[in-house]
C-alpha cells in the first residue's frame, strides 16, 4: 500500500536511496588497545608472564549461537600486548567442564570445526572487508586463512609463519598467540586495526564473539569487527623471505636431486613480490577422486601452495569455485602445469606481485612451464585489479594470456565486474547485487562472449537469491573453468529458515530453488531442474535432510554415461528423491549416511554413501567412505563404486603421518599417497612423500606408480 501511494518516479528514487546509501555496521564497534611490552614472551600456552597482567582485558563475548546476544555460557578473557616485531595474543577460555572439552586434532592446516577453538580475525587494512585469521583448537592444532571480501572467497591454504601453543588446566583452557608483523600486510603508519575473537564450546555447539554477535552475520563478516588501537612503530624489518628447498625423488638406478627456490619481497608494507624458480609441488595433496555422472566436466580444486598464497587477489566477484553451479571462473590456476591427463608439467618459474596500492587490490602472475613430450612448453599471465568502492563495494578488471612457445595460437580474456554489498539494507539485513562481462579471444571466433547478473539476499531466517548468466557458443576462457558453452541459464533460490526454539530444534529451513537453461538462439530448452530441499538441524548437532528434485533435460547429442552404456540424444523427465543424516561433529565417532532414489533419464538409479569418522583422541584420525551408485536403463546396467581411506596419526602439532587410499571401479586404480610432515619449526619442514598405484586387471591388481620425494625447506626471514 505505501508503494502504491507513492508516484512511480519517488519509488525508484526511494529504491535507489535504500540501495547507494553507505552500509554502516557497528556505530560504536567494541575497542581495545595493545600493550606495548619489551620483555620476552615465551609461547607456551601458560600466560605467566607479568606483562600479560598489565594487558587490557576482553571479557565481554557474547553468544551468536544458539541465543543470539546471550551471555556466554563459559567466561572468556582475551589479552592482546605487541613488540615491534610481533603481535600477542593470549586468550583464557574458562570451563566448568575441562573433562568435556572437545579437542580431536593435532594436524597443522585441518578443519578445526569439530573442536573447541579460538579463532582471531585481524583486519590489518581497516578495511572493513578483509582479514587474516589464525585459530588453534585446544589441542594446540594450527589452522589458517586469508578472508577475502568479508567471505566471499576463503583462501584456507595460505600458510604464514606464526607460532601458537595452548595448554589444558582444572579451570579450562588457554591459548597463547605470537604473530610476526612480517607475516602480515599492512598499512605502513596505521595504528588500528579491525580486531575479533571467536570462541566455540563444541559440547554446546555455542559460538561466541566480541563483536557482531548477530545471527544475519557470519563470523567473517570483516566490517562487524572491534577496533584495535595502539599499534605505533611496528615494523616487518627489511621484508624478505627466502626459502631454498630441495627435493629428492629415489630412482632404481640413481637418485634425483632438484633443488629450488621461493623469494618473497614486501616492496611495501601491503604490496609483496614472490618469485619461485624449479617449482616443486610434491608435499601437495593429491586429488579426491570424483565420480561424473554427467556430461560436463569436474571441477577439482587448486592445492598447490604458489598459487593458493593470495588467491582472493586473483578471484573475480562471485565468479569463485564457491559461487554455485556451473559458474564460469576465469582464471583458474590448474589450467597452469597440470596436464588434461592430470599429470604434473614442471614449472621453470613463476614472478607473482599481489596486495594493495591505497583503494586498488592488485595481482599480477606470470609462469613459465617447461615442454613435457607433445605438450608445448607455455606462457601464462594474469592481471586482476579491484577498486573499493564505498565500504563493501568493488569494481575490476581482468585479463588473462595464454602462449604457446611452438608458435601455437594465443588465446587469452578480459572482462570486468562489479559488486554492490550491504548489510544495512531495509534495516539489518544482507543485500549484494553483482554483474560480470568477459570476452575471450580465440582465433576465428566470433560468438565469444559471456555475461550475467546475480541478486542475492542472504539472511539466517530467510535468504532471496536470482542469477543470470549467457555464454555465447565459441566463449572459451583457456586460462579458466567454462562447464557449459552455449546457454542461457536463469536461477533462482528461495529459503525460509526459522528458529523455533522447542523440538530440541535449532533451526528448520526449506527452500525452493532451480535451475532454467535455454538455447540463446532458438530459446529451446536444454534443462530445468527444480529442487525443494529441507534440513532439519538438532541442538545436538545432528542433522536430517530430504529433498525431492524434478529434472527435464534435452540431450542434443548422445554421450557415454558409463562403460557400455550410452544415453541417446532426445527429451527426458525424471524425478528423484534424496535423504541424509549427519551426526553431530562433536562425538569421537561421526556417521553421515545418504540415500538417493528415482528415475534416471529411462530409467531408473540408486545411490548410496555411507562415511564413518573415528577421532578417539588428537593423535589419531580415521576416516572411512563409501559411495555405490546402480543404474538400470534400457540401454544397459552399471555399477559404479568408490572407497576411500584417510588415515592420520599425529605425535604433536608440528609432527604427523597422513595416508589416504582410494578406489573406483571406473578406473580400476587403487591409489596410496603418504605424507610424513615434520614442522622443525614454522617455515622450516620436512616433508616425506610416497605414491603408490595400482591398476586392475584379469582380477588382479598391477603396480602402475611408484614414487618417492623428500622435500627440505629452510625459510631465512630478514
Amino acid at each position: 500500500m505505501f508503494w502504491r501511494a507513492l508516484p512511480q518516479r519517488h519509488c525508484f528514487l526511494v529504491l535507489a536511496l535504500l540501495l547507494m546509501s553507505p552500509a554502516v555496521a557497528w556505530a560504536n564497534p567494541p575497542e581495545i588497545t595493545a600493550t606495548l611490552i619489551d620483555e620476552p614472551i615465551v609461547i607456551d600456552g601458560a600466560l605467566d608472564e607479568s606483562a600479560w597482567q598489565r594487558a587490557q582485558v576482553i571479557d565481554t563475548l557474547r553468544q551468536r549461537e544458539p541465543n543470539e546476544g546471550a551471555p556466554a555460557s563459559e567466561r572468556t578473557e582475551v589479552r592482546v600486548m605487541y613488540a615491534r616485531s610481533r603481535l600477542y595474543v593470549g586468550v583464557i577460555c574458562y570451563d566448568s567442564q575441562p573433562d568435556a572439552i572437545v579437542a580431536t586434532r593435532f594436524d597443522r592446516d585441518v578443519l578445526l570445526d569439530s573442536d573447541d577453538r579460538v579463532t582471531l580475525l585481524l583486519d590489518t587494512f581497516l578495511d572493513r572487508r578483509n582479514a587474516f585469521v589464525f585459530q588453534v583448537n585446544a589441542a594446540g592444532a594450527r589452522f589458517d586463512q586469508i578472508i577475502t571480501d568479508e567471505g566471499q572467497d576463503q583462501n584456507p591454504d595460505w600458510n604464514g609463519i606464526w607460532y601458537a601453543r595452548t595448554r589444558i588446566s582444572p579451570h579450562g583452557w588457554t591459548a597463547e598467540f605470537a604473530i610476526p608483523f612480517h607475516t602480515l600486510s599492512f598499512a605502513p603508519g596505521q595504528s588500528t586495526w579491525g580486531f575479533n575473537i571467536q570462541r566455540v564450546i563444541k559440547r554446546r555447539t555455542e559460538e561466541v564473539v566480541w563483536s557482531g554477535y548477530r545471527q544475519n552475520l557470519e563470523f567473517f563478516r570483516v566490517s562487524e569487527a572491534g577496533r584495535l588501537h595502539g599499534l605505533e612503530g611496528i615494523n616487518q624489518g627489511v621484508g624478505l623471505d627466502v626459502s631454498p628447498f630441495i627435493t629428492t625423488a629415489p630412482k632404481r638406478h640413481a637418485t634425483v636431486f632438484k633443488p629450488g627456490l621461493d623469494v618473497f619481497y614486501k616492496l611495501t608494507p601491503s604490496l609483496t613480490l614472490s618469485l619461485t624458480a624449479n617449482t616443486d609441488f610434491g608435499e601437495s595433496e593429491v586429488d579426491d577422486t570424483q565420480v561424473n555422472l554427467t556430461r560436463f566436466p569436474l571441477f577439482f580444486p587448486e592445492k598447490r601452495q604458489f598459487f593458493l598464497e593470495d588467491a582472493g587477489n586473483f578471484a573475480t566477484n562471485d565468479l569463485t569455485s564457491t559461487s554455485g553451479p556451473l559458474v564460469i571462473i576465469p582464471f583458474f590456476s590448474r589450467r597452469i602445469g597440470i596436464a588434461d591427463d592430470g599429470k604434473q608439467v614442471d614449472l621453470l618459474g613463476g614472478a607473482k606481485l599481489s596486495g594493495r596500492i591505497g583503494p586498488y587490490r592488485i595481482g599480477m602472475l606470470n609462469v613459465q612451464t617447461e615442454e613435457r613430450g607433445p605438450i608445448p612448453d607455455e606462457n601464462f599471465s594474469v592481471v586482476r585489479v579491484k577498486r573499493d568502492l564505498w565500504t563493501k563495494s568493488s569494481i575490476g578488471f581482468i585479463s588473462t594470456v595464454r602462449e604457446s612457445a611452438r608458435g601455437g595460437k594465443t588465446t587469452g580474456l578480459v572482462g570486468s565486474d562489479f559488486r554492490y554489498s550491504t548489510s544495512t539494507f531495509l534495516g539489518e539485513r544482507n543485500f549484494a547485487i553483482s554483474a560480470f562481462f568477459l570476452k575471450s579471444f580465440i582465433p576465428r571466433t566470433r560468438k565469444n562472449l559471456a555475461w550475467g547478473s546475480q541478486i542475492n539476499l542472504p539472511n539466517d531466517i530467510w535468504r532471496v537469491f536470482g542469477t543470470y548468466r549467457e555464454v555465447q557458443k565459441e566463449f572459451d576462457a583457456t586460462l579458466g573453468f567454462v562447464p557449459r558453452k552455449g546457454i542461457r541459464r536463469f536461477g533462482w533460490f528461495l529459503e525460509v529458515a526459522p528458529r523455533p526454539g522447542r523440538w530440541y530444534t535449532r533451526q528448520i529451513s526449506c527452500a525452493f530453488d532451480g535451475n532454467y537453461i535455454v538455447e540463446p538462439d532458438s530459446n529451446l530448452l536444454l534443462t530445468r531442474n527444480i529442487n525443494f530441499p529441507c534440513v532439519w538441524r538438532f541442538e545436538s548437532g545432528d542433522a536430517l535432510e530430504f529433498q525431492t528434485q524434478e529434472t527435464r533435460e534435452r540431450l542434443t547429442e548422445e554421450f557415454v554415461i558409463s562403460r557400455g552404456v550410452t544415453i541417446p540424444e532426445g527429451g527426458y523427465v525424471f524425478r528423484r528423491q534424496r535423504a541424509q543424516w549427519r551426526s553431530a561433529d562433536k562425538r569421537p565417532v561421526v556417521l553421515r549416511l545418504i540415500y538417493e532414489w528415482g528415475h534416471f533419464y529411462n530409467g531408473r538409479r540408486d545411490d548410496w554413501t555411507a562415511r564413518v569418522d573415528l577421532r578417539p583422541d588428537p593423535h589419531f584420525f580415521l576416516s572411512a567412505e563409501y559411495q555405490q551408485n546402480d543404474g538400470r536403463l534400457p540401454e544397459g546396467n552399471f555399477t559404479i563404486r568408490l572407497v576411500r581411506l584417510r588415515m592420520s596419526i599425529a605425535l604433536n602439532p608440528d609432527v604427523s603421518w597422513f595416508n589416504f587410499f582410494q578406489y573406483d571401479t571406473i578406473s580400476e586404480v587403487l591409489s596410496m599417497n603418504s605424507r610424513l610432515r615434520w614442522i622443525i619449526e614454522p617455515g622450516n619442514e620436512v616433508f616425506l612423500v610416497y605414491n603408490h598405484k595400482w591398476r586392475g586387471a584379469d582380477g588382479n591388481l598391477r603396480p602402475t606408480l611408484r614414487e618417492g620425494r623428500i622435500k627440505v625447506r629452510y625459510t631465512y626471514r630478514f
